[in-house]
């Protein structure tokens, strides 16, 4: 048993909201889609394209909205990390008022991973001949299909 997990706080821009239906079946899910970064402690920002089950009569959110959420993750190599959102929360205010609305915002710009995974290899020492690294291979259920991530 695996799983990938990630919460925090995520500024929201390029809103759409899709239609998909599966093979097989007569119905539509509908889905929003954002673009958004993930911040790490290092101060490099991630791609990140945000899914979230929109329900009937449900808006896209404005661009720079902040929210938290909870997320099933996908993280491949070099390319645009994937999250499935399970519950969001929209800061309230009008994110078109910077000043006003960035006050109200926690500060808490690095979001939080939780992996539950398999360490294929022994941990390498890195270069401060101290510390070691070690990758922690993942899998999630994520757009509709098993992905698997490896993070060190």
């Amino acid at each position: 048993m695996s799983s990938l997990t990630v919460f925090g706080f995520f500024a929201l821009a390029g809103g759409r909201r899709v239609a998909t239906q599966k093979p097989g079946s007569g119905t539509k899910t509908y889905y929003c889609f954002y673009t958004t970064a993930l911040q790490s402690t290092s101060g490099v920002a991630l791609p990140v394209q945000l899914r979230v089950y929109s329900p009937m009569n449900d808006r896209v959110l404005e661009d720079n909205t902040v929210v938290f959420a909870v997320a099933r993750a996908h993280m491949p190599a070099h390319e645009t990390i994937l999250l499935d959102v399970s519950h969001m929360y929209a800061i309230p205010g009008d994110p078109s008022s910077p000043d006003v609305y960035d006050a109200h915002l926690p500060d808490c710009s690095v979001p939080f991973i939780i992996g539950l995974g398999t360490v294929p290899v022994r941990a390498e020492l890195l270069s401060d001949n101290t510390s070691k690294a070690f990758n922690v291979v993942s899998s999630e259920f994520v757009r509709d299909s098993l992905k698997t991530s490896t993070i060190q």
